[in-house]
């Protein structure tokens, strides 16, 4: 996943900005806090400190939840470390849905959704250690976010 993704960063759920439906498909978009950037595609996209996030799935109108399998729709105050494509400035995508979506729980990144893997977890600090490893030098460059 390391390979194939433009963006990975540590990042923590703010609100859900707006719903709505694309080719009668529905997306949640929210807005995210960037924790820190672990690696970027562009020098200029560490500069942000909010992102969006655009998620298949959202909310209805009438409270009916409509969402991929294996994928639960994001929640507030979340934190996850998340791999990411950018589809317009600042807008972005999870890759590969539940995992392009490590969540961020008692100090240990935990895989989303169910199926054989979901049970695993790491501790975060091993994680961002291996990820970084695994960038190698010169790929992709890890930003901290100061506020």
């Amino acid at each position: 996943m390391v390979d194939h993704a433009g963006v990975i960063a540590l990042v923590t759920v703010s609100e859900v900005q707006s719903t709505e439906e694309l080719d009668a498909i529905p997306f949640t978009n929210y807005g995210v806090s960037v924790d820190e950037w672990i690696a970027v595609s562009r020098s200029d996209q560490a500069k942000s400190k909010e992102i969006v996030v655009r998620q298949l799935g959202a909310i209805a109108k009438d409270g009916s939840v409509v969402v991929a399998d294996d994928d639960p729709l994001l929640i507030k105050a979340e934190r996850a470390i998340v791999f990411l494509r950018e589809f317009a400035p600042g807008q972005f995508v999870i890759q590969g849905g539940p995992t392009g979506r490590l969540q961020i729980r008692g100090g240990e990144a935990h895989r989303v959704g169910g199926g054989l893997l979901a049970a695993t977890s790491q501790p975060l600090n091993a994680l961002l250690a291996s990820t970084r490893d695994e960038l190698g030098t010169g790929r992709a460059k890890s930003y901290a976010v100061t506020p």
